[in-house]
């Protein structure tokens, strides 16, 4: 499997901003985060989330995982009635964000930031429910 930089990755595929309602859904994840005393975050080298959203790209990374991801909203197209389809592509990186390794494709951003819970819990470090 190749591996790509943050740069080629971004560059590499078609995105489109996040809906409001996936920002509304990242947001209330980051508050269960804290709540949960999880480390994941955006990198300092973007000032807002704002920028990522309308980027359609997310950037995470987590010290404690020791793990980079990109969850980018990739245009998937239109629909029978001519609405906008979206895909979530993820990416992660196991070397401190140098490169990236693709992930599944999943249908929204709940998903990928579910499968993302599930990697804090393998690593045995969320346990219970994450509320």
């Amino acid at each position: 499997m190749s591996k790509l930089s943050s740069d080629q990755v971004l560059e590499s595929i078609k995105r489109v901003p996040f809906s409001t309602s996936s920002y509304l859904v990242y947001r209330n994840w980051t508050e269960v985060l804290r709540r949960n005393s999880l480390d994941l975050d955006l990198p300092s080298s973007w000032n807002t989330l704002d920028m990522y959203m309308e980027a359609g790209a997310l950037i995470l990374q987590s010290e404690a995982l020791q793990m980079h991801f990109i969850l980018a909203n990739v245009d998937a197209g239109r629909g029978f009635f001519g609405g906008q389809k979206t895909r979530l592509a993820t990416f992660v990186s196991r070397d401190g964000g140098q490169t990236y390794e693709a992930g599944p494709v999943l249908k929204d951003l709940i998903q990928g930031l579910t499968g993302i819970n599930n990697i804090y819990r393998d690593a045995g470090i969320l346990k219970g429910i994450a509320y």
